[in-house]
């Protein structure tokens, strides 16, 4: 509709406003067409890596447009001939390379995990993904030490991604850090987005523990407690939400009770 709307008043004003009115009304189109993912909204990271191709490509497509206007007269007036040919050259041979290591990035995930990381230094995600890549996934590139390094970034960076227990547990596990790896885990177990593959885990740990010191030793007693202090955790954070939920049906309960009241004193008064 926008674009039909620019061509219609292309043709009732003179070339050079209607063209450039038809330009701003088609990167709209586009803007509004793929607004989920336009950037104006909030969205999950599902989808957060889309976010730039709604302005993008109508963006790149006008700036091409206005640099072919402009650059095109410049470029006629270069008297010398072999200077305009290698000028051409070096757009193409930059422009293709450009392209062309873009692509290999986006074929490999070490290399696109390595170059988000280039243009956003501060992107607690990458450097998480980057640890998993040296705690194991790649066993050409373990190395626990920059897997640590990784992760301890990524948490001054955003100490609240939850996410990061789990690695930092599977990190600690590795080193034999068992007292960093039970605490690790007890908190990604208490994380949404972790708690499916760590609680499995959580339990299956203690399970192998309590089976390796025998009854009534001091080290099963140690054990135990240890045990007994993490499942504390797990209850009380657990009771903890359960009461905020509770708190909001309760909350959201009386909101509804509030606006019958009101709808039935209007209803009255009319």
């Amino acid at each position: 509709l926008i674009v039909a709307i620019a061509c219609l008043f292309n043709k009732r004003q003179n070339q050079l406003t209607g063209k450039t009115f038809g330009l701003i009304a088609i990167h709209w189109a586009w803007m509004l067409t793929l607004f989920p993912i336009s950037g104006l909204v909030k969205v999950g990271t599902f989808v957060s890596d889309r976010i730039v191709v709604a302005s993008t490509v109508s963006v790149s497509w006008i700036s091409g447009i206005v640099l072919y206007t402009y650059l095109t007269k410049w470029f006629v007036k270069i008297p010398f001939r072999p200077l305009q040919g290698m000028i051409l050259g070096w757009l193409f041979v930059t422009a293709y390379t450009t392209v062309h290591a873009r692509t290999m990035d986006w074929m490999d995930s070490i290399r696109l995990l390595n170059s988000a990381l280039e243009t956003c230094p501060r992107f607690a995600k990458a450097h998480m993904e980057v640890s998993k890549i040296h705690s194991g996934l790649y066993p050409s590139l373990f190395n626990l030490t920059k897997s640590r390094h990784h992760l301890e970034v990524a948490r001054d960076i955003d100490p609240e991604l939850c996410d990061l227990h789990q690695q930092f547990a599977h990190v600690a596990i590795q080193e034999g850090r068992y007292r960093e790896y039970e605490e690790e885990l007890t908190q990604a177990v208490l994380c949404p987005f972790t708690m499916g593959g760590a609680l499995p885990m959580w339990q299956r740990y203690w399970q192998m523990v309590l089976e390796s010191a025998p009854m009534g030793t001091p080290q099963r007693a140690e054990i135990e407690e240890r045990q007994a202090h993490y499942t504390r955790i797990i209850q009380e954070a657990v009771q903890e939400a359960q009461a905020k939920e509770l708190k909001e049906e309760m909350r959201k309960k009386q909101m509804l009770q509030t606006a019958g009241k009101k709808g039935k004193h209007q209803a009255k008064w009319w």
